[in-house]
């Protein structure tokens, strides 16, 4: 997991998974998430691609 974070309203967190591939963010929601008990529900938004995101600070 990249990053985990508590959330109110409809969900009581959010994470952002780093999968290499389809497959592997599939795995990962059918094997680690679904095994959980504690977990009722699951929605998913992947990214395909980042347009813009921060660069190195420079000087």
């Amino acid at each position: 997991m990249a990053v985990v974070v508590a959330t109110t309203g409809p969900t009581n967190s959010a994470a952002q998974a780093l999968c290499p591939d389809p497959a592997a963010l599939h795995r990962y929601l059918t094997h680690r998430l679904g095994a959980s008990r504690a977990i009722h529900t699951v929605h998913t938004a992947p990214v395909l691609q980042i347009v813009k995101a921060v660069g190195p600070l420079t000087r």
